[in-house]
């Protein structure tokens, strides 16, 4: 069963097809629990340019090994794998040969690549691309995944994750730095725990709207917050982040975790 969105801002559709055995090099997961991401949301709205309808949405996803294709004995890490393992999986495949896959390590430039989640359900051969469906088949003999022993409620999460991981690398934060964190929603979370873990001495956390937001931050290690429904001015929200620095000078690192382009000049 695949729950296929037929449009943008259209229906959702239930619909059967044959589940595949895996050709050579690739894998069949029986889905166990995906995520429901801001990206999602803009291609059910249909303001993701390239995408093609009729859609099967899904690419924050966690499941069990139900069949390995010829070939495949382990994971991306070179660990065993068997049937009824749990695996999660990267869903960007680049073709792994190009000079943006090989030499510049950004395979989503790749001419080539694609994603799980943003595939379309009207191609004739895969169906089972999303994780909003019973089954998933990385049919790509590129893709990479990786065997887990984390709950499917915990694992379901690295995707967002390695956003926020990929932001503290790229940020070179150092120890004892201070780092404003904008934004509440996973990404932002995710990136504020991370840049605590990479060194940061002092969390300013801007966000909100909501008290509860401001609770889950407080609870991911926060030193300060900042709700931006109490604190509406962003001149004001400002002296607040240098009142809290030293000398009055702001932030070491700043996180824009929004998505709203009003909070990058804040930053």
């Amino acid at each position: 069963i695949v729950a296929v969105l037929d449009k943008p801002e259209g229906k959702f559709e239930l619909k059967e097809y044959r589940v595949p055995d895996p050709a050579p090099g690739t894998i069949l997961l029986k889905q166990e629990l995906t995520g429901i991401c801001g990206t999602d949301i803009h291609m059910y709205h249909g303001r993701l340019p390239g995408i093609t309808y009729p859609i099967c949405l899904g690419h924050e996803f966690v499941g069990t090994i139900a069949a390995l294709g010829k070939g495949v004995t382990t994971d991306y890490l070179g660990k065993l794998v068997k049937e009824g393992d749990r695996v999660i999986v990267t869903p960007g495949v680049g073709c792994g040969k190009c000079y943006w896959c090989l030499i510049a390590k950004t395979p989503t430039t790749c001419e080539e690549a694609f994603g799980y989640g943003f595939f379309s359900d009207g191609d004739t051969h895969y169906h089972f691309t999303g994780g909003f469906a019973k089954y998933m088949y990385c049919h790509h003999p590129g893709t990479a995944f990786f065997k887990t022993e984390l709950p499917p409620e915990v694992a379901v999460l690295m995707e967002p994750v390695t956003v926020g991981m990929h932001a503290v690398i790229r940020s070179n934060i150092k120890l004892g730095d201070t780092a404003v964190i904008q934004g509440s929603g996973a990404v932002g979370l995710s990136t504020q725990v991370l840049a605590k873990l990479a060194g940061a001495a002092k969390v300013i956390h801007v966000g909100g709207p909501t008290d509860y937001r401001i609770k889950m931050a407080k609870e991911f290690g926060a030193d300060i917050t900042i709700n931006v429904s109490e604190i509406k001015a962003p001149e004001e929200r400002i002296q607040i982040v240098k009142d809290n620095t030293i000398k009055g000078m702001g932030a070491d690192v700043v996180f824009e975790c929004t998505g709203v382009p009003a909070a990058v000049p804040e930053g």
